[in-house]
């Protein structure tokens, strides 16, 4: 499988990988891409830096099924995998994904590191737990204490 991954706010995961479904998707999205992370549990985490909101290039961790292959709002986004804050942890200007990595726990959950988040102009980098059955989804932001 060549992978090529568009610069879109409508990337979609059949629009790379046509009809290949489930585990087929995952063996050749880590073969294919090194931002793919298969947790546990049989799901697995895609990181696109890339990503765009369609303004600003601010990268997402995509949440996808490991048997369907299909994101977490499959059925309300038309039945496709089209990436947007409802299904994945996006940034929120240039660059938040920019050195990115997605770390799998042994419990089945994971970790997405932001090294590149900012904030008001000051780089802050950022860590985001994500489950590992649902994802996260939503921008990255700080958490409230």
């Amino acid at each position: 499988v060549v992978c090529s991954v568009p610069r879109s706010a409508m990337w979609t995961v059949s629009d790379v990988f046509g009809d290949l479904t489930g585990r087929s998707i995952v063996r050749a999205l880590q073969r294919s891409l090194p931002g793919v992370t298969a947790l546990t549990g049989g799901n697995y985490v895609v990181l696109e830096p890339g990503y765009s909101d369609g303004v600003h290039y601010v990268g997402a961790a995509i949440f996808m099924d490991g048997t369907s292959g299909r994101t977490s709002t499959w059925s309300s986004d038309g039945n496709s995998n089209v990436i947007s804050s409802s299904n994945s942890l996006v940034g929120n200007s240039d660059n938040d994904f920019g050195a990115a990595s997605v770390t799998a726990l042994s419990n089945g959950n994971y970790v997405v590191a932001s090294p590149s988040y900012n904030e008001g102009g000051q780089t802050l980098g950022m860590a985001t737990w994500g489950s590992g059955t649902s994802g996260v989804s939503g921008n990255v932001q700080r958490p409230t204490v």
